[in-house]
């Protein structure tokens, strides 16, 4: 049985084919993240805030992300949290800590040992 836990993963510096984009400032955003999902999970929810804040903000999926589907987040310079949660039962819940997004665009990897991991 997975327990939910917080992690801290290293991401891949390249750019995927992307399935959305979601914008969290409306101001010029200069940086991007892509989540991409290569479980077999469907990700139900994917929520960013920044560091110094104590809750989340709202769900960034419009709908859920299927196995092989991406996500792009399009943020301002800043330093963020960033946390998904699956299909699981009970769900997963991974969480990207401290993701400096200043003038970067990169991608965050969501694989079955990501997921698993996360327990």
């Amino acid at each position: 049985m997975r327990r939910q836990s917080a992690i801290l993963i290293g991401l891949v510096l390249a750019m995927t084919t992307v399935g959305g984009c979601i914008i969290v400032d409306d101001d010029s955003p200069d940086s991007s993240l892509t989540i991409a999902n290569r479980s077999t999970y469907v990700i139900t929810e994917v929520n960013v805030t920044e560091v110094s804040s104590s809750t989340w903000g709202p769900d960034l999926v419009p709908q859920d992300l299927f196995p092989n589907e991406d996500l792009v987040v399009a943020l301002d310079c800043g330093t963020y949290d960033v946390r998904i949660l699956d299909d699981g039962v009970p769900a997963a819940e991974c969480i990207l800590s401290n993701f400096d997004t200043c003038f970067d665009d990169s991608t965050w990897v969501i694989t079955d040992s990501l997921l698993n991991s996360c327990f």
